[in-house]
């Protein structure tokens, strides 16, 4: 029998504005566009690899008033996978909501009939491949927000040894996800693990499950985002691709399909060659395609703090987007500065010059300096 293959995604976002941070109109919509580029590109890995499902974890649109323009747009691109059916759960971004149906009967409509299957109830989905069975067990969202998962019917069901059995949800996983408050359907790996399925596939969590290339053999996985989306996306954007062997063995293998990345830096700085470092550490990306959030720490003698203005002005004119932040890098006050700076036997180059001989003082010897120079105008 051959394998299951299968290209797992989820939290697309389509839709998302990017309007709650500076940018400018130009990168705001690319950023909007790449969401649609991404998609296509999990297609194409999809047909590369001839799967037979590309499986939508939740959250494929950003909120239930999504345009039609974009709705129509997303099945379009979906519409290009060439294997037995896309299929898509609700997340609680685009839940289902038998009142407020719009957004899912534009999606359907747009749609292949023979290939989508809309997970919107909790219910065994059964489908045939060759000679193999496959099971879905759906937990779709039905708001945007829940203390309760939408997991507990399938530990009920009688499981078939001889499907594969697949349990499909959206919402975070203790330990795992962040979710203190305990508001976004979550669920326990022990829950997990006790449905009896064969593996889930999840989404909600904007971050890859297991971390890394491989993720053979585990019972759960999620994706993360198929692109970044934010500065709290530190990966270059991924989707599983699994395939199950007729033993039920889960081979995982992550691949990237995002081209933009959101770098968020702290760096701690004592001389000028950490600006240049932190500058050749930077051509590693593509300018073009990359959002910078820096933010400096540490010491700089006068001529360092300097070229931090010169870093920004070259940062903002070569990237994306770049904000860079260095309140908290001081002056670095040594020996040679204060000797530059105080007349020598004077109170304040022998207040400073004590000080600066213990590092334990670098607190007071900061504070001692900024008084002179304040007080003197």
């Amino acid at each position: 029998m051959s394998a299951i293959r299968i290209i797992h995604t989820a939290d697309n976002h389509i839709g998302l504005g990017f309007s709650s941070r500076g940018y400018s109109e130009h990168v705001r919509q690319q950023l909007i566009e790449e969401r649609f580029q991404a998609l296509g590109r999990v297609v194409d890995e999809a047909n590369r690899r001839r799967t037979h499902f590309l499986i939508v974890a939740g959250d494929l649109f950003d909120r239930l008033d999504v345009s039609r323009k974009d709705v129509e747009r997303t099945a379009r691109v979906l519409n290009g996978f060439e294997g037995i059916h896309v299929v898509v759960l609700p997340g609680n971004h685009d839940f289902y909501d038998s009142g407020r149906r719009s957004l899912w009967e534009w999606f359907s409509g747009a749609m292949h009939e023979h290939r989508l299957i809309l997970l919107n109830t909790p219910a065994v989905v059964r489908v045939q491949v060759e000679d193999r069975q496959v099971a879905l067990y759906p937990g779709p969202c039905t708001s945007r927000t829940s203390a309760q998962h939408a997991i507990g019917w399938v530990a009920m069901q009688t499981k078939d040894p001889d499907s594969v059995n697949i349990g499909i949800a959206h919402g975070s996983v203790s330990g795992i996800s962040p979710d203190t408050e305990d508001r976004y359907f979550q669920m326990t790996p022990e829950e997990l693990r006790d449905a009896g399925v064969d593996v889930w596939l999840l989404g909600h969590t904007h971050a890859r499950y297991p971390d890394g290339v491989r993720g053979d053999g585990s019972t759960f996985f999620v994706p993360a985002t198929h692109t970044p989306d934010g500065f709290d996306c530190a990966h270059e954007g991924y989707v599983w691709f699994l395939e199950i062997d007729d033993a039920k063995s889960v081979t995982a293998e992550s691949l990237r399909t995002g081209v933009w990345r959101f770098l968020r830096w702290e760096i701690d700085i004592r001389t000028e060659d950490a600006l240049d470092t932190l500058e050749q550490k930077l051509l590693a990306f593509d300018p073009s395609r990359t959002l910078l959030k820096l933010t400096l720490r540490g010491r700089l003698p006068a001529e360092g703090k300097a070229r931090i203005a010169a870093l920004r002005n070259s940062l903002t004119g070569r990237l994306a987007f770049a904000e860079v932040s260095d309140v908290d890098v001081g002056l670095n006050i040594d020996r040679a500065y204060i000797d530059r700076t105080f007349s020598a036997h004077s109170l304040p180059h022998l207040l400073l010059t004590s000080l600066a001989e213990n590092p334990e003082d670098d607190l007071a010897l900061q504070l001692a300096h900024d008084l002179i120079r304040e007080a003197r105008g």
